[in-house]
Protein backbone atom coordinates (compact mmCIF):
# COMPACT_ATOMS: atom_id res chain seq x y z
CA UNK A 1 0.00 0.00 0.00
CA UNK A 2 1.38 3.33 -1.15
CA UNK A 3 1.11 6.06 1.74
CA UNK A 4 -0.39 9.67 1.18
CA UNK A 5 3.22 11.30 1.32
CA UNK A 6 4.30 9.25 -0.98
CA UNK A 7 1.55 9.37 -3.48
CA UNK A 8 1.86 13.49 -3.17
CA UNK A 9 5.47 13.04 -3.64
CA UNK A 10 5.21 11.53 -6.83
CA UNK A 11 2.14 13.62 -8.36
CA UNK A 12 4.16 16.89 -7.17
CA UNK A 13 7.67 15.05 -9.22
CA UNK A 14 5.57 15.12 -11.78
CA UNK A 15 3.63 17.89 -12.30
CA UNK A 16 6.90 19.83 -11.72
CA UNK A 17 8.25 17.88 -14.42
CA UNK A 18 10.87 16.40 -12.62
CA UNK A 19 9.90 12.86 -14.46
CA UNK A 20 10.89 14.23 -17.83
CA UNK A 21 13.63 16.67 -17.01
CA UNK A 22 15.43 14.63 -14.93
CA UNK A 23 17.26 11.71 -17.45
CA UNK A 24 18.72 8.16 -16.90
CA UNK A 25 21.80 9.41 -17.77
CA UNK A 26 22.09 12.41 -15.16
CA UNK A 27 24.06 11.57 -12.65
CA UNK A 28 22.36 9.53 -10.04
CA UNK A 29 23.46 12.58 -7.34
CA UNK A 30 22.27 15.58 -9.58
CA UNK A 31 19.15 13.68 -9.81
CA UNK A 32 18.77 13.50 -6.11
CA UNK A 33 19.93 17.30 -5.44
CA UNK A 34 17.40 18.58 -7.67
CA UNK A 35 14.74 16.86 -6.28
CA UNK A 36 15.99 18.16 -2.50
CA UNK A 37 16.06 21.60 -3.68
CA UNK A 38 12.94 21.77 -5.04
CA UNK A 39 10.75 20.01 -2.75
CA UNK A 40 12.58 22.49 -0.51
CA UNK A 41 11.45 25.72 -2.42
CA UNK A 42 8.17 24.19 -2.46
CA UNK A 43 7.98 24.21 1.30
CA UNK A 44 9.59 27.38 1.95
CA UNK A 45 6.94 29.07 -1.02
CA UNK A 46 4.07 27.33 1.38
CA UNK A 47 3.31 24.14 -0.50
CA UNK A 48 1.89 21.56 2.20
CA UNK A 49 3.66 18.68 2.48
CA UNK A 50 4.90 16.75 5.89
CA UNK A 51 8.87 17.21 5.12
CA UNK A 52 11.74 18.30 7.81
CA UNK A 53 15.24 19.97 6.45
CA UNK A 54 18.46 20.18 7.90
CA UNK A 55 21.34 21.88 6.57
CA UNK A 56 23.92 19.65 5.32
CA UNK A 57 26.88 19.70 3.08
CA UNK A 58 25.12 20.76 -0.33
CA UNK A 59 22.37 22.86 1.55
CA UNK A 60 19.41 22.13 2.71
CA UNK A 61 18.56 18.55 2.74
CA UNK A 62 15.87 15.82 3.86
CA UNK A 63 16.22 12.56 5.00
CA UNK A 64 12.65 11.43 4.77
CA UNK A 65 12.80 13.27 1.53
CA UNK A 66 15.08 11.19 -0.14
CA UNK A 67 13.22 7.70 1.47
CA UNK A 68 10.11 8.61 -0.30
CA UNK A 69 12.24 9.14 -3.49
CA UNK A 70 14.07 5.61 -3.11
CA UNK A 71 10.53 4.33 -1.99
CA UNK A 72 9.15 6.18 -5.39
CA UNK A 73 11.66 4.19 -7.33
CA UNK A 74 10.94 0.83 -6.06
CA UNK A 75 7.25 0.92 -7.27
CA UNK A 76 7.83 3.38 -10.33
CA UNK A 77 6.54 2.00 -13.48
CA UNK A 78 3.91 -0.47 -11.32
CA UNK A 79 -0.07 0.97 -12.32
CA UNK A 80 -0.95 3.61 -9.89
CA UNK A 81 -4.56 3.88 -10.49
CA UNK A 82 -4.75 1.96 -7.07
CA UNK A 83 -2.32 5.19 -5.85
CA UNK A 84 -4.42 7.68 -3.61
CA UNK A 85 -5.25 10.95 -5.57
CA UNK A 86 -4.28 14.04 -4.05
CA UNK A 87 -5.79 17.13 -5.05
CA UNK A 88 -4.34 19.84 -4.78
CA UNK A 89 -6.06 23.24 -3.37
CA UNK A 90 -5.64 26.30 -4.94
CA UNK A 91 -2.58 27.61 -3.21
CA UNK A 92 -1.12 24.37 -3.77
CA UNK A 93 -1.92 24.47 -7.98
CA UNK A 94 -0.65 27.94 -8.11
CA UNK A 95 3.13 27.21 -6.00
CA UNK A 96 3.71 24.17 -8.47
CA UNK A 97 3.29 26.93 -11.38
CA UNK A 98 5.05 29.25 -9.86
CA UNK A 99 8.09 26.67 -8.81
CA UNK A 100 7.90 24.97 -12.77
CA UNK A 101 8.44 27.87 -14.29
CA UNK A 102 11.63 28.74 -11.84
CA UNK A 103 12.83 25.53 -12.75
CA UNK A 104 12.53 25.66 -16.29
CA UNK A 105 14.03 29.13 -16.33
CA UNK A 106 17.04 27.56 -14.54
CA UNK A 107 17.01 24.46 -16.92
CA UNK A 108 16.69 22.31 -14.39
CA UNK A 109 20.53 23.25 -13.29
CA UNK A 110 21.30 21.62 -10.28
CA UNK A 111 23.96 24.03 -9.12
CA UNK A 112 21.62 27.46 -9.35
CA UNK A 113 19.13 25.06 -7.07
CA UNK A 114 22.03 24.24 -4.55
CA UNK A 115 23.04 27.90 -4.33
CA UNK A 116 19.76 29.90 -4.26
CA UNK A 117 18.40 27.01 -1.77
CA UNK A 118 21.38 27.50 0.75
CA UNK A 119 21.55 30.99 0.39
CA UNK A 120 17.62 30.74 1.53
CA UNK A 121 18.32 28.79 4.36
CA UNK A 122 21.36 30.81 5.69
CA UNK A 123 19.12 33.46 4.98
CA UNK A 124 16.19 32.37 7.23
CA UNK A 125 18.64 30.74 10.04
CA UNK A 126 19.96 34.26 10.96
CA UNK A 127 16.82 36.15 10.71
CA UNK A 128 15.55 33.95 13.62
Amino acid sequence: MVSKNLAKFIQVYEVLGLNKKIKESDKDFDKRLIIQKSFYFLIKLGFNINLKYNFFKYGPYSPSLADLYYKSLEIYGEEISHFPKIEFNNTEIKILKILRNILEKWDYNPKKLEYYSSLLARFRSHRS
